[in-house]
Protein backbone atom coordinates (compact mmCIF):
# COMPACT_ATOMS: atom_id res chain seq x y z
CA UNK A 1 0.00 0.00 0.00
CA UNK A 2 1.44 3.71 -0.59
CA UNK A 3 0.30 6.96 -0.58
CA UNK A 4 1.74 10.11 -0.40
CA UNK A 5 3.19 10.99 2.65
CA UNK A 6 2.45 7.12 4.22
CA UNK A 7 5.68 4.74 4.51
CA UNK A 8 5.62 1.17 5.17
CA UNK A 9 7.80 -0.02 7.95
CA UNK A 10 9.23 -3.16 8.68
CA UNK A 11 10.45 -5.56 5.65
CA UNK A 12 11.45 -8.60 5.10
CA UNK A 13 9.18 -12.01 4.85
CA UNK A 14 5.78 -10.27 5.25
CA UNK A 15 2.73 -11.15 7.52
CA UNK A 16 1.51 -8.37 8.88
CA UNK A 17 2.93 -4.45 8.16
CA UNK A 18 1.92 -0.89 9.94
CA UNK A 19 1.92 2.25 8.04
CA UNK A 20 3.22 5.25 9.41
CA UNK A 21 2.41 8.44 8.63
CA UNK A 22 5.91 10.28 8.54
CA UNK A 23 4.22 13.70 9.48
CA UNK A 24 1.98 12.56 12.49
CA UNK A 25 3.12 9.32 13.68
CA UNK A 26 -0.72 8.33 13.27
CA UNK A 27 -1.02 4.30 12.00
CA UNK A 28 -3.47 4.05 9.29
CA UNK A 29 -3.43 0.76 8.55
CA UNK A 30 -2.26 -3.04 9.36
CA UNK A 31 -1.28 -5.50 6.96
CA UNK A 32 1.38 -8.23 6.90
CA UNK A 33 4.46 -8.37 9.65
CA UNK A 34 7.92 -9.25 9.80
CA UNK A 35 8.18 -12.74 12.01
CA UNK A 36 9.81 -12.28 14.54
CA UNK A 37 9.07 -8.81 15.05
CA UNK A 38 11.30 -6.76 16.71
CA UNK A 39 10.24 -5.31 19.89
CA UNK A 40 8.29 -2.31 20.05
CA UNK A 41 8.22 -1.81 16.23
CA UNK A 42 4.54 -3.12 15.66
CA UNK A 43 2.15 -1.54 18.34
CA UNK A 44 -1.30 -1.21 17.37
CA UNK A 45 -4.54 -1.05 19.21
CA UNK A 46 -8.05 0.21 18.01
CA UNK A 47 -9.91 3.72 19.16
CA UNK A 48 -13.21 4.33 17.97
CA UNK A 49 -12.84 1.93 14.67
CA UNK A 50 -9.36 4.12 14.19
CA UNK A 51 -6.05 2.48 14.25
CA UNK A 52 -3.75 4.38 15.91
CA UNK A 53 -0.17 3.95 18.04
CA UNK A 54 -0.39 2.48 21.06
CA UNK A 55 2.60 1.50 23.78
CA UNK A 56 0.11 -0.59 25.91
CA UNK A 57 -0.55 -3.82 23.91
CA UNK A 58 2.99 -5.47 22.96
CA UNK A 59 3.53 -8.45 19.88
CA UNK A 60 3.23 -10.35 21.81
CA UNK A 61 -0.25 -10.32 22.29
CA UNK A 62 -1.15 -10.76 19.26
CA UNK A 63 -2.84 -13.73 17.96
CA UNK A 64 -1.87 -15.55 14.53
CA UNK A 65 -4.07 -18.54 12.98
CA UNK A 66 -3.08 -20.29 10.35
CA UNK A 67 -6.53 -21.61 8.55
CA UNK A 68 -6.34 -25.59 8.62
CA UNK A 69 -8.78 -28.29 7.10
CA UNK A 70 -8.42 -32.27 6.22
CA UNK A 71 -6.22 -33.09 3.02
CA UNK A 72 -7.96 -32.94 -0.44
CA UNK A 73 -8.02 -35.66 -2.32
CA UNK A 74 -7.82 -34.76 -6.53
CA UNK A 75 -7.54 -31.71 -8.32
CA UNK A 76 -10.06 -28.99 -7.56
CA UNK A 77 -12.09 -30.58 -4.67
CA UNK A 78 -13.58 -28.43 -2.57
CA UNK A 79 -14.37 -27.52 1.55
CA UNK A 80 -17.96 -27.02 2.49
CA UNK A 81 -19.02 -26.78 5.92
CA UNK A 82 -21.68 -29.23 7.63
CA UNK A 83 -20.98 -28.52 11.10
CA UNK A 84 -17.03 -28.90 10.29
CA UNK A 85 -15.15 -28.18 7.13
CA UNK A 86 -15.31 -31.06 4.58
CA UNK A 87 -13.86 -32.00 1.39
CA UNK A 88 -16.54 -32.34 -1.60
CA UNK A 89 -16.55 -35.60 -3.15
CA UNK A 90 -18.08 -36.60 -6.78
CA UNK A 91 -21.06 -34.15 -5.73
CA UNK A 92 -21.31 -30.31 -6.17
CA UNK A 93 -23.27 -28.69 -3.56
CA UNK A 94 -23.34 -24.43 -3.06
CA UNK A 95 -25.81 -22.26 -1.20
CA UNK A 96 -27.80 -22.76 2.31
CA UNK A 97 -28.59 -26.45 2.45
CA UNK A 98 -28.65 -27.14 -1.16
CA UNK A 99 -27.88 -31.18 -1.95
CA UNK A 100 -28.12 -31.42 1.93
CA UNK A 101 -29.99 -34.83 2.28
CA UNK A 102 -28.58 -37.69 -0.02
CA UNK A 103 -27.33 -36.12 -2.50
CA UNK A 104 -27.07 -38.78 -5.57
CA UNK A 105 -23.56 -39.20 -7.49
CA UNK A 106 -22.28 -36.38 -10.18
CA UNK A 107 -24.95 -34.33 -8.99
CA UNK A 108 -24.75 -30.71 -9.20
CA UNK A 109 -26.92 -28.37 -6.77
CA UNK A 110 -26.69 -24.60 -6.18
CA UNK A 111 -28.55 -21.88 -4.56
CA UNK A 112 -30.57 -21.99 -1.44
CA UNK A 113 -32.76 -24.95 -0.64
CA UNK A 114 -31.33 -26.39 -4.27
CA UNK A 115 -32.17 -30.23 -4.94
CA UNK A 116 -31.84 -30.13 -0.84
CA UNK A 117 -33.73 -33.85 -0.48
CA UNK A 118 -32.59 -37.17 -2.79
CA UNK A 119 -31.00 -35.70 -5.60
CA UNK A 120 -30.81 -38.23 -8.44
CA UNK A 121 -27.33 -39.13 -9.67
CA UNK A 122 -26.44 -36.87 -12.61
CA UNK A 123 -28.59 -34.41 -12.13
CA UNK A 124 -28.15 -30.86 -12.08
CA UNK A 125 -30.61 -27.86 -10.01
CA UNK A 126 -29.38 -24.24 -10.62
CA UNK A 127 -31.35 -21.69 -8.41
CA UNK A 128 -33.36 -20.94 -5.65
CA UNK A 129 -35.83 -24.35 -4.70
CA UNK A 130 -34.74 -25.28 -7.64
CA UNK A 131 -35.33 -29.35 -8.32
CA UNK A 132 -37.00 -28.99 -4.58
CA UNK A 133 -39.25 -31.24 -3.61
CA UNK A 134 -39.81 -32.17 0.59
CA UNK A 135 -41.91 -35.54 -0.40
CA UNK A 136 -39.43 -37.00 -2.90
CA UNK A 137 -36.31 -35.40 -5.12
CA UNK A 138 -35.32 -34.63 -8.16
CA UNK A 139 -34.85 -38.05 -10.37
CA UNK A 140 -31.64 -38.78 -12.10
CA UNK A 141 -30.30 -37.18 -15.05
CA UNK A 142 -32.44 -34.59 -14.97
CA UNK A 143 -32.08 -30.93 -15.32
CA UNK A 144 -33.61 -27.92 -13.19
CA UNK A 145 -32.56 -24.33 -13.86
CA UNK A 146 -34.49 -21.55 -12.21
CA UNK A 147 -36.52 -20.14 -9.27
CA UNK A 148 -38.59 -23.12 -8.02
CA UNK A 149 -37.90 -25.10 -11.42
CA UNK A 150 -38.25 -28.54 -12.05
CA UNK A 151 -39.86 -29.55 -8.11
CA UNK A 152 -40.60 -32.85 -8.97
CA UNK A 153 -38.80 -33.50 -12.01
CA UNK A 154 -39.12 -36.93 -13.70
CA UNK A 155 -35.84 -38.79 -15.53
CA UNK A 156 -34.32 -37.52 -18.09
CA UNK A 157 -36.92 -34.06 -17.72
CA UNK A 158 -35.88 -30.62 -18.40
CA UNK A 159 -37.13 -27.67 -16.65
CA UNK A 160 -35.56 -24.14 -17.54
CA UNK A 161 -37.91 -20.70 -15.97
CA UNK A 162 -39.50 -19.70 -13.44
CA UNK A 163 -40.90 -22.34 -12.17
CA UNK A 164 -40.94 -24.13 -14.92
CA UNK A 165 -42.08 -27.88 -14.90
CA UNK A 166 -42.78 -26.66 -11.01
CA UNK A 167 -45.17 -29.57 -10.14
CA UNK A 168 -45.18 -33.17 -11.42
CA UNK A 169 -43.30 -33.01 -14.64
CA UNK A 170 -42.93 -36.85 -15.55
CA UNK A 171 -39.86 -38.75 -17.49
CA UNK A 172 -38.23 -37.17 -20.73
CA UNK A 173 -40.15 -34.04 -20.95
CA UNK A 174 -38.82 -30.03 -21.49
CA UNK A 175 -40.23 -27.14 -20.47
CA UNK A 176 -38.51 -23.75 -20.85
CA UNK A 177 -40.07 -20.64 -19.76
CA UNK A 178 -42.12 -19.62 -17.42
CA UNK A 179 -44.29 -21.40 -15.95
CA UNK A 180 -43.53 -23.36 -18.95
CA UNK A 181 -45.08 -27.05 -18.07
CA UNK A 182 -45.70 -25.28 -14.49
CA UNK A 183 -48.37 -28.44 -13.38
CA UNK A 184 -49.16 -31.83 -14.63
CA UNK A 185 -46.57 -31.84 -17.54
CA UNK A 186 -46.83 -35.73 -18.73
CA UNK A 187 -43.77 -37.95 -20.08
CA UNK A 188 -42.20 -37.52 -23.19
CA UNK A 189 -43.77 -33.56 -24.41
CA UNK A 190 -42.48 -29.76 -25.11
CA UNK A 191 -43.23 -26.98 -23.68
CA UNK A 192 -41.73 -23.95 -24.47
CA UNK A 193 -42.26 -20.37 -24.05
CA UNK A 194 -44.13 -17.95 -21.50
CA UNK A 195 -46.89 -20.45 -20.10
CA UNK A 196 -46.59 -22.91 -23.08
CA UNK A 197 -48.19 -26.12 -21.98
CA UNK A 198 -48.53 -24.66 -18.00
CA UNK A 199 -51.56 -27.15 -16.53
CA UNK A 200 -51.90 -31.12 -17.17
CA UNK A 201 -50.21 -31.43 -20.76
CA UNK A 202 -50.95 -34.68 -21.54
CA UNK A 203 -48.08 -37.45 -23.24
CA UNK A 204 -46.51 -36.71 -26.20
CA UNK A 205 -47.57 -33.27 -26.83
CA UNK A 206 -45.76 -30.15 -27.90
CA UNK A 207 -46.42 -26.36 -27.37
CA UNK A 208 -44.57 -23.93 -28.54
CA UNK A 209 -44.91 -19.88 -27.93
CA UNK A 210 -47.11 -17.46 -25.70
CA UNK A 211 -49.52 -20.02 -23.93
CA UNK A 212 -49.49 -22.70 -26.23
CA UNK A 213 -51.22 -25.62 -25.30
CA UNK A 214 -51.76 -23.69 -22.32
CA UNK A 215 -54.33 -26.07 -20.72
CA UNK A 216 -55.13 -29.54 -21.41
CA UNK A 217 -53.47 -30.51 -23.79
CA UNK A 218 -54.34 -33.46 -25.36
CA UNK A 219 -52.21 -36.19 -26.12
CA UNK A 220 -50.09 -36.48 -29.42
CA UNK A 221 -51.13 -33.02 -30.46
CA UNK A 222 -48.77 -30.08 -31.50
CA UNK A 223 -49.44 -26.37 -31.32
CA UNK A 224 -46.86 -23.78 -32.28
CA UNK A 225 -47.52 -19.74 -32.39
CA UNK A 226 -49.17 -17.02 -30.03
CA UNK A 227 -52.08 -18.99 -27.64
CA UNK A 228 -52.42 -22.28 -30.79
CA UNK A 229 -54.17 -24.76 -28.87
CA UNK A 230 -54.99 -22.31 -26.06
CA UNK A 231 -57.59 -24.40 -24.16
CA UNK A 232 -58.27 -28.27 -24.33
CA UNK A 233 -56.48 -28.94 -27.71
CA UNK A 234 -58.04 -31.89 -29.02
CA UNK A 235 -56.02 -35.23 -29.51
CA UNK A 236 -53.55 -35.94 -32.39
CA UNK A 237 -53.84 -32.75 -34.02
CA UNK A 238 -51.54 -29.44 -35.09
CA UNK A 239 -52.33 -26.01 -34.76
CA UNK A 240 -49.68 -23.69 -36.57
CA UNK A 241 -50.80 -20.14 -35.72
CA UNK A 242 -49.61 -16.83 -36.88
CA UNK A 243 -52.67 -14.68 -36.37
CA UNK A 244 -51.84 -13.34 -32.81
CA UNK A 245 -55.70 -14.80 -31.57
CA UNK A 246 -56.52 -18.15 -30.04
CA UNK A 247 -56.48 -20.90 -32.22
CA UNK A 248 -57.99 -23.88 -30.35
CA UNK A 249 -59.01 -26.13 -33.12
CA UNK A 250 -62.58 -28.73 -32.76
CA UNK A 251 -61.95 -32.00 -34.08
CA UNK A 252 -59.26 -34.99 -33.62
CA UNK A 253 -56.89 -36.05 -35.60
CA UNK A 254 -56.77 -32.54 -37.91
CA UNK A 255 -54.59 -29.85 -39.35
CA UNK A 256 -55.17 -25.76 -38.34
CA UNK A 257 -52.71 -23.77 -39.65
CA UNK A 258 -53.92 -19.57 -40.30
CA UNK A 259 -53.44 -17.68 -42.19
CA UNK A 260 -53.18 -19.42 -45.62
CA UNK A 261 -52.66 -17.64 -48.90
CA UNK A 262 -55.89 -18.00 -50.94
CA UNK A 263 -54.86 -18.96 -54.58
CA UNK A 264 -55.69 -19.53 -57.84
CA UNK A 265 -54.21 -23.41 -58.03
CA UNK A 266 -55.87 -26.79 -57.88
CA UNK A 267 -54.87 -29.43 -55.33
CA UNK A 268 -56.59 -32.26 -53.65
CA UNK A 269 -56.29 -30.19 -50.27
CA UNK A 270 -58.98 -28.21 -48.80
CA UNK A 271 -58.82 -25.59 -46.27
CA UNK A 272 -61.96 -24.06 -44.08
CA UNK A 273 -61.42 -20.72 -43.53
CA UNK A 274 -63.46 -20.21 -40.76
CA UNK A 275 -61.93 -23.15 -38.64
CA UNK A 276 -58.80 -22.67 -39.86
CA UNK A 277 -58.51 -26.48 -40.60
CA UNK A 278 -56.49 -27.89 -43.46
CA UNK A 279 -57.88 -31.32 -44.71
CA UNK A 280 -58.37 -33.41 -47.69
CA UNK A 281 -61.63 -34.68 -49.92
CA UNK A 282 -61.63 -38.51 -51.09
CA UNK A 283 -63.97 -37.50 -53.86
CA UNK A 284 -62.12 -34.44 -55.12
CA UNK A 285 -64.59 -31.82 -54.79
CA UNK A 286 -64.74 -28.65 -54.18
CA UNK A 287 -66.99 -25.99 -52.91
CA UNK A 288 -68.40 -22.89 -53.82
CA UNK A 289 -70.95 -20.63 -52.75
CA UNK A 290 -74.66 -21.40 -54.09
CA UNK A 291 -75.49 -19.26 -56.59
CA UNK A 292 -79.80 -18.98 -55.42
CA UNK A 293 -79.99 -20.06 -52.13
CA UNK A 294 -77.25 -18.88 -49.56
CA UNK A 295 -78.71 -21.14 -46.98
CA UNK A 296 -76.80 -23.89 -48.76
CA UNK A 297 -73.16 -24.60 -50.21
CA UNK A 298 -72.80 -26.42 -53.67
CA UNK A 299 -70.19 -29.11 -54.27
CA UNK A 300 -68.75 -30.11 -57.55
CA UNK A 301 -66.68 -33.58 -58.24
CA UNK A 302 -64.09 -34.15 -60.63
CA UNK A 303 -63.82 -36.45 -63.66
CA UNK A 304 -61.76 -39.11 -63.34
CA UNK A 305 -60.65 -41.95 -65.50
CA UNK A 306 -57.37 -43.71 -67.14
CA UNK A 307 -55.97 -41.58 -69.21
CA UNK A 308 -55.00 -37.74 -68.65
CA UNK A 309 -57.42 -36.57 -71.14
CA UNK A 310 -58.81 -32.61 -72.23
CA UNK A 311 -61.88 -31.89 -74.27
CA UNK A 312 -63.18 -29.07 -76.39
CA UNK A 313 -66.59 -27.94 -76.71
CA UNK A 314 -68.80 -25.27 -78.81
CA UNK A 315 -71.64 -24.84 -80.48
CA UNK A 316 -71.76 -24.61 -84.73
CA UNK A 317 -74.66 -24.82 -87.76
CA UNK A 318 -74.56 -26.11 -90.77
CA UNK A 319 -75.51 -22.89 -93.17
CA UNK A 320 -78.76 -23.22 -95.37
CA UNK A 321 -77.73 -24.26 -99.19
CA UNK A 322 -74.85 -26.28 -97.58
CA UNK A 323 -74.12 -30.30 -96.64
CA UNK A 324 -71.30 -29.43 -94.35
CA UNK A 325 -69.41 -27.29 -91.92
CA UNK A 326 -65.87 -27.11 -90.75
CA UNK A 327 -65.08 -26.56 -87.08
CA UNK A 328 -61.45 -25.93 -85.93
CA UNK A 329 -60.14 -26.39 -82.37
CA UNK A 330 -57.84 -23.98 -80.54
CA UNK A 331 -54.87 -23.45 -82.28
CA UNK A 332 -52.51 -25.05 -79.74
CA UNK A 333 -54.77 -28.87 -79.18
CA UNK A 334 -52.92 -30.51 -81.76
CA UNK A 335 -49.63 -29.59 -79.92
CA UNK A 336 -50.96 -30.99 -76.94
CA UNK A 337 -53.49 -33.40 -77.11
CA UNK A 338 -54.25 -37.03 -79.43
CA UNK A 339 -56.53 -39.48 -80.33
CA UNK A 340 -59.86 -36.80 -80.68
CA UNK A 341 -63.34 -38.17 -80.77
CA UNK A 342 -66.05 -36.00 -81.40
CA UNK A 343 -69.14 -35.77 -80.49
CA UNK A 344 -72.75 -33.96 -81.77
CA UNK A 345 -76.11 -33.15 -80.64
CA UNK A 346 -78.56 -31.49 -82.82
CA UNK A 347 -80.30 -28.34 -81.56
CA UNK A 348 -84.15 -28.47 -82.18
CA UNK A 349 -84.98 -25.51 -84.44
CA UNK A 350 -89.01 -25.11 -83.69
CA UNK A 351 -90.31 -28.11 -85.44
CA UNK A 352 -90.01 -31.81 -85.89
CA UNK A 353 -87.34 -33.38 -88.29
CA UNK A 354 -85.26 -36.21 -89.00
CA UNK A 355 -81.56 -34.47 -88.85
CA UNK A 356 -78.56 -36.79 -88.42
CA UNK A 357 -75.37 -35.99 -88.55
CA UNK A 358 -71.99 -37.64 -89.77
CA UNK A 359 -68.47 -36.19 -88.75
CA UNK A 360 -64.59 -36.43 -89.82
CA UNK A 361 -61.47 -37.14 -87.92
CA UNK A 362 -60.12 -34.53 -86.15
CA UNK A 363 -57.28 -33.76 -88.84
CA UNK A 364 -54.70 -30.69 -87.86
CA UNK A 365 -56.40 -29.53 -85.34
CA UNK A 366 -60.17 -29.47 -86.97
CA UNK A 367 -63.43 -31.48 -88.13
CA UNK A 368 -66.10 -31.10 -90.80
CA UNK A 369 -69.69 -31.96 -89.82
CA UNK A 370 -71.75 -33.31 -92.38
CA UNK A 371 -75.78 -32.95 -92.62
CA UNK A 372 -78.57 -30.75 -93.29
CA UNK A 373 -79.10 -27.54 -92.37
CA UNK A 374 -78.98 -26.52 -88.36
CA UNK A 375 -77.37 -26.09 -85.79
CA UNK A 376 -75.72 -28.50 -83.02
CA UNK A 377 -73.78 -28.99 -80.00
CA UNK A 378 -70.04 -29.81 -80.74
CA UNK A 379 -67.91 -31.83 -78.18
CA UNK A 380 -64.55 -33.07 -78.72
CA UNK A 381 -62.32 -35.48 -76.16
CA UNK A 382 -58.56 -35.94 -76.51
CA UNK A 383 -55.72 -37.64 -74.93
CA UNK A 384 -52.91 -35.38 -73.70
CA UNK A 385 -50.82 -38.45 -72.35
CA UNK A 386 -50.70 -41.81 -71.79
CA UNK A 387 -50.63 -43.47 -67.88
CA UNK A 388 -50.18 -46.97 -66.57
CA UNK A 389 -53.63 -48.16 -64.84
CA UNK A 390 -53.11 -51.57 -63.72
CA UNK A 391 -48.91 -51.47 -62.52
CA UNK A 392 -47.41 -54.50 -61.11
CA UNK A 393 -46.59 -53.59 -57.28
CA UNK A 394 -43.67 -55.15 -57.59
CA UNK A 395 -42.45 -52.44 -60.06
CA UNK A 396 -43.23 -49.36 -58.81
CA UNK A 397 -42.82 -46.82 -55.55
CA UNK A 398 -46.04 -45.36 -53.92
CA UNK A 399 -46.18 -41.96 -51.92
CA UNK A 400 -48.45 -40.33 -50.42
CA UNK A 401 -51.37 -41.09 -47.79
CA UNK A 402 -55.04 -41.33 -48.54
CA UNK A 403 -56.76 -41.38 -51.95
CA UNK A 404 -54.14 -39.11 -53.34
CA UNK A 405 -51.28 -41.39 -53.38
CA UNK A 406 -49.01 -41.35 -56.77
CA UNK A 407 -46.13 -43.43 -58.55
CA UNK A 408 -43.27 -41.49 -58.00
CA UNK A 409 -40.13 -43.87 -59.76
CA UNK A 410 -39.74 -47.00 -60.92
CA UNK A 411 -37.35 -49.56 -59.12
Amino acid sequence: MSSSGITPINSGPLILRTYLNSSSNNTYAVGPFDDPVPENRVLVTSTGGLVVPSDTMSVSTLFISTLTGPPANDWSDYLFWNNSWQVGSTQIHLGSNAGQLNQGSESIAIGRLAAQNNQGSRSIAIGGLAGYDPLGGQSPSSIAIGYQAGARLGQGAVAVGYQAGDGQINSGSVSVGYQAGFVGQCANTVAIGFEAGRSTQSDYSIAIGYQAGEAAQHSTSIAIGYRAGFQGQPASTIIISALGSTINGSNTQACYIAPIRATSDTAPLVYNPTTFEVGYNGTKTFVIDHPTDSSKYLVHACLEGPEAGVYYRGQAEVPMGADSVAVSLPEYAKYISKVFTVQITPIFSGKKRSTFYEVSNVIDGSFVVYGEPGQFHWHVYGKRSDIVVEPLRSTVEVQGNGPYRWISSSH
